[in-house]
Formats: structure tokens, C-alpha cells, sequence
């Protein structure tokens, strides 16, 4: 397999692992990290956290788009949109991640305070798996 094609598969599967119906458990990145030594791993993390990065944002607006379609005019007490943030702590989980960022969008939380979050938090996690990797 070429890089590019490594990169590709990379991408794609956390940008699936992260739409509202994940398709299967994100295990390319752990698998091409344990078999294929000659690619640099902060390349992999970095092409990896740009997937998760696309299928948060296509998520989020999917669940815009449901909201929209069915004209709902719900309200969310503050309480729920607090432990929606609060939830985003699962965001690197494959179901539950995925719920929570649909919950994000059909509660319409502010998407720049939401991506922000987000992607503080996706930039954490595959920092430390990847330190974890290397050291």
C-alpha cells in the first residue's frame, strides 16, 4: 500500500467512525501504527484527527438539516445543553460520540463553541495516543 492510500483509509475511517451510524469499531489507525513502521505516526494522528474533524462538522449538520426537515421548535433547558458539553468527553467513542455530537446539532448548540470544544478535545486525545505510541 502506498501512503496516500494509507492516508486515505485513515481519513475515511474516522470520518465514518464519527457520522450519526457508525459503520464499525475505528481500528485502521491502531492496525496500520502496529503493522506499517515505515510512515511517520504523527502524520497517521494528524490525518486522523482531520477524519474525526470532517465527520463531526457533517454530523452536527445532519442533525441541522433533521431538525429543520421535521420543524421542531424544541427548547433545551440549560441543564441538558450543559451535560451535552459535558458529554463531549465521549466523543472519541464510536456510538456514543457520534449521539452526542446529533444531540449537539438538534439542540442547536452555538457550532463555533462547539467545534472549538471539539476540536480541543480530538487535538488532545490524538496527541496522547500518540505520545503514547512513540514513547
Amino acid at each position: 500500500m502506498s501512503l496516500n492510500e494509507i492516508l486515505l483509509f485513515i481519513f475515511t475511517d474516522e470520518l465514518v467512525g464519527l457520522l450519526l451510524f457508525p459503520l464499525k469499531e475505528k481500528y485502521v489507525l491502531d492496525a496500520t501504527l502496529l503493522i506499517n513502521n515505515s510512515v511517520n505516526p504523527l502524520l497517521l494522528f494528524f490525518v486522523a484527527f482531520l477524519g474525526s474533524n470532517v465527520g463531526l462538522v457533517l454530523n452536527y449538520a445532519l442533525a441541522r438539516v433533521v431538525e429543520k426537515g421535521l420543524n421542531l421548535q424544541l427548547k433545551f433547558p440549560r441543564k441538558v445543553i450543559l451535560i451535552i458539553y459535558a458529554s463531549l468527553i465521549f466523543l472519541t467513542f464510536s456510538y456514543f460520540g457520534s449521539i452526542v455530537v446529533f444531540l449537539a446539532g438538534f439542540a442547536k448548540l452555538p457550532f463555533k463553541r462547539f467545534y472549538l470544544i471539539s476540536t480541543i478535545y480530538l487535538a488532545l486525545y490524538f496527541l496522547l495516543r500518540s505520545l503514547i505510541f512513540i514513547f
